[in-house]
């Protein structure tokens, strides 16, 4: 294996620096081998242990060791090995592997055996996985890959139907190991409003939108310093807002690269366009016409649907001929594919003359090429009977997936059942008019050329109007039962329902809100789908529905939707840190809860205006709320409701002074996290049994619980909460004067908070402060704490106990090591840090390790 200046021999285990050899050891000569055969891919601490110290027990120490003397071999490319904070190492070094590329056409024979140094890791992101192989686009990959080395920004620009998405994706895939932080796919095509642009972005990056402020800006401070490719597919009906989220998110992100797809330019500085054309198409039938794309698209299509299928000499000929007339475009050829086990060759040939020929000279403006595509949808269209063209084009109302179930909810008609519409939907799948994504159960979508279509289609059947209530009626009930399922469904399958969704629900919503005659659908849906937003951190759009939502509530409304409405409309104010008019929506929605004896309804709005008041030191009137939505649980499956209560009402004792009561209520909500299988409810509630022993003064309790949440929040990858949890247990392990076990914790909290900034990057600053006047930098943790001091200051923050204790014990010995004069201008020059400038100190001067003779480590 070679990269760069290097040559890894695995048979004679001899690691080579330009040509001459370089004495690794045994050990760390296997963990950078195990690095590089998971090139791209980040390998865990706990996988390189398990192979590179088979069957023996080592501890972390004996790792860094090892990795310090590989990046030492590596000298100035020691960067090559960069470690993924919480989730372990990763190689990014090019070692260039051998492949012998295949012409488009070539004969296909029996594969070679795959061993497992062949098999490629399926990449970090959420690209789909293929259905079928790419097609004719060997070329245009290689240059779309090239592209995307060279600029940070690459727009493939085409007319529908022509693969951009298709030849965008096998980019990506192909371009993975390039990005360890992700491929990901954003699909633009289902949304209607530029403002759901950066709520699509955010779900699938997986960042909460909990703040008012610019959305915008909030994705691109999250992707931060990351390593990733987004791919933003169907850009060009919301060009404006994807353009701008594009420009913002480069700016600001250095690591980032984007790959647009869209029928025009962005128009943004930097972007490279590359436009994309039909397949190749051969001027007759002579010669090897496999290796034309259209060609070979049309026979792995036709293959596909017909067994019988041979391409021979006569067939050759009919085949060239369909690919012409189609003008090589790929989604045109595989709807005409599609028509072969019905048609024929030759009645699919026929069938394409007499449309074209009626066609011929109608449609002024429209692009040749969109025209002969929109001419095949037509006459596809146009051979389905009356009952699938009446649910071809009532599926254009849906936005995304839909399962069997809507589309009989939606585009059914009174005769037909649900049966019908399977035979229906399946008779569209075998005609190419609509896509399949597997799963279970699976569902269902429409391209989107073919969606602009079907919407054209049902505009002209005067059906539109009929058809939008039927889909805002259909998911405002699914809204409600995904709504109320949420107290006994595991989170992760609640959240996946919630997901798939959401496309569908903004487009109902935006439908129902259009018209105040509609107001009774708006109210139902967006207070059903109230608890989506917040769950799925989408709290600025989640609040823009129900503002919106809001005033349409009249005395004729039903009260249990006014106050499912109300509920939701003041927890998304809660998060946003709006307390006095959440309090007022939630106290309206208390009051209607009670005249209609909604249990449930009533105890889940009494915890969150029980969690403000406690916020505001209310904590007997606090207590009392809670215990009354405790006890009006009692007797129902609220698993979920429960476990928050009993949460509250152990930092509500905890803050009482009360710690027996305090360690009751969390006992209690551990129990009840463990039995639902809340793995991020586990670690929480550990997180505050370690705080509430560290305030009573146990400490070693403290340590205990502090390590239980750290190995919890690592298991689930939540690394927010992980930042936190490692950053008590060293304050705790500081607190017992274990400064060195208490570093490395402290160090990997600060990675991760550096990503995040705000009052945990400023405690974990602090700690880094106390623990340079520790190890005698008395200079440098002083010039820390003036940043420190001032940021608290000028925001209005107060210290809690802990890092009140961490201020005093830092205060104090800087107060004796240095004079006062000393200390004062210190802190001054620390004062006029910006944040980042402060990180970038303590990164540089206080984590590398100081030793007794005044020599720095290097990080390992």
């Amino acid at each position: 294996m070679r990269f760069g200046r290097y040559t890894v021999d695995t048979r004679s285990r001899r690691f080579e620096v330009d040509g001459q050899a370089v004495e690794l050891g045994s050990r760390a000569f296997d963990l950078l081998v195990a690095l590089i055969e998971s090139r791209g891919t980040i390998v865990s601490k706990e996988e390189i242990i398990r192979r590179v110290w088979p069957d023996v027990v080592v501890d972390e120490a004996n790792l860094r060791v090892q990795l310090a003397k590989v990046r030492k071999a590596l000298d100035d490319d020691r960067h090559l090995i960069r470690t993924v904070p919480s989730r372990g190492y990763l190689f990014a070094g090019d070692v260039p592997v051998a492949i012998d590329p295949m012409p488009d056409g070539a004969a296909i024979g029996p594969a070679p055996p795959v061993t497992s140094a062949e098999i490629v890791p399926e990449p970090l992101g959420n690209l789909p996985k293929p259905m079928h192989s790419l097609i004719g686009r060997s070329i245009q990959l290689m240059d779309l890959r090239h592209s995307i080395g060279q600029h940070r920004l690459v727009t493939l620009v085409g007319p529908g139907g022509i693969g951009k998405t298709r030849l965008a994706i096998a980019a990506g895939r192909a371009m993975a190991p390039s990005f360890p932080d992700g491929v990901w796919l954003i699909d633009l095509a289902p949304l209607a409003d530029p403002q759901a642009v950066t709520s699509v972005a955010a779900t699938v990056l997986g960042i909460r939108l909990s703040q008012m402020e610019t959305a915008v800006s909030a994705i691109a401070s999250a992707i931060g310093t990351r390593r990733m490719l987004l791919i933003f597919d169907n850009c060009e009906h919301l060009i404006g807002a994807a353009a701008e989220l594009i420009r913002q998110s480069l700016a600001r992100a250095p690591g980032l690269s984007v790959v647009a797809t869209s029928q025009e330019r962005l128009d943004i500085q930097g972007e490279q366009v590359c436009r994309l054309g039909p397949l190749d198409v051969p001027s007759d039938a002579r010669g090897d016409v496999l290796g034309f794309g259209a060609v070979a698209l049309f026979v792995e299509r036709a293959c596909a649907a017909d067994r019988s299928f041979v391409l021979d000499q006569v067939s050759r000929e009919r085949v060239v001929e369909i690919c012409r007339r189609l003008d090589g475009i790929p989604l045109a050829l595989e709807m005409a594919a599609a028509r072969v086990p019905l048609l024929g060759l030759g009645g699919l040939l026929k069938g394409l003359d007499e449309r074209l020929r009626m066609l011929k000279g109608s449609k002024h403006g429209i692009r040749d090429r969109h025209r002969t595509l929109l001419d095949m949808v037509e006459w596809s269209y146009g051979l389905l009977d009356r009952a699938d063209q009446e649910v071809f084009r009532r599926l254009a109302i849906f936005a995304g997936l839909f399962s069997l179930e809507a589309a009989a909810a939606v585009a059914g008609s009174d005769r037909s059942d649900r049966w019908d519409m399977a035979d229906s939907l399946g008779r569209l799948l075998d005609k190419s008019l609509i896509a399949i994504e597997p799963g279970e159960p699976p569902h269902y979508r429409l391209l989107e050329t073919l969606r602009l279509y079907a919407a054209e289609r049902l505009a002209e059947s005067g059906e539109r109007e009929a058809c939008a209530e039927r889909h805002a009626r259909y998911f405002a009930e699914r809204s409600g039962q995904v709504h109320d399922a949420w107290p006994t469904t595991p989170e992760p399958a609640w959240l996946a329902m919630a997901q798939l969704d959401l496309d569908n629900i903004r487009v109902a919503l935006d439908w129902a809100l259009a018209d105040p005659s509609r107001a009774p659908t708006a109210i139902a849906l967006a207070g059903a789908a109230g608890r989506h937003w917040s769950r799925l951190g989408l709290i600025a759009e989640g609040k823009r529905y129900t503002d919106r939502a809001l005033p349409l509530i009249s005395p004729e409304t039903p009260p249990v939707m006014a106050a499912r409405l109300l509920q939701h409309a003041g927890g998304l104010r809660v998060i946003v840190a709006e307390g006095p008019a959440a309090l007022t929506f939630l106290k309206q929605a208390e009051a209607l809860y009670r005249q209609i004896d909604d249990r449930i309804g009533l105890a889940s709005v009494l915890a969150i205006i029980g969690a403000i008041l406690s916020i505001r030191s209310e904590f007997a009137e606090a207590r009392t709320l809670l215990n009354e939505a405790k006890d009006l649980l009692a007797d129902q499956q609220s698993t979920k409701q429960l476990f928050s209560i009993e949460n509250a009402l152990g930092i509500v004792a905890s803050t009482m002074d009360e710690p027996a009561e305090a360690r009751t209520s969390y006992v209690r909500a551990l129990q009840l996290a463990r039995e639902m299988g809340n793995a991020a409810g586990e670690g929480e509630i550990l997180n505050n049994l370690a705080d509430l022993e560290f305030g009573c003064g146990n400490i070693e309790r403290a340590i205990d619980w502090a390590q239980k949440a750290v190995s919890q929040f690592r298991s689930c990858e939540l690394f927010p909460r992980l930042g936190l949890a490692l950053y008590n247990l060293a304050t705790y392990l500081i607190a017992k004067d274990e400064l060195s076990t208490a570093r490395p914790h402290a160090e990997e909290a600060l990675s991760l908070a550096g990503d995040a900034g705000g009052l945990t990057l400023l405690a974990c600053l602090q700690q880094w402060a106390l623990i340079g006047a520790l190890e005698g930098r008395h200079d440098e943790a002083a010039r820390l704490l003036g940043f420190v001091e001032l940021t608290y200051a000028s925001t209005g923050e107060v210290r809690e106990k802990p890092e009140q204790q961490i201020y005093d014990r830092l205060s104090a010995l800087l107060a004796t090591a240095l004079s006062p004069a000393s200390l004062q201008n210190r802190a001054a020059e620390g004062a006029s840090w910006s944040e980042a400038q402060a990180l970038r100190f303590t990164i540089d001067r206080l984590v590398p390790y100081q030793f007794a003779d005044g020599s720095v480590s290097s990080e390992v």
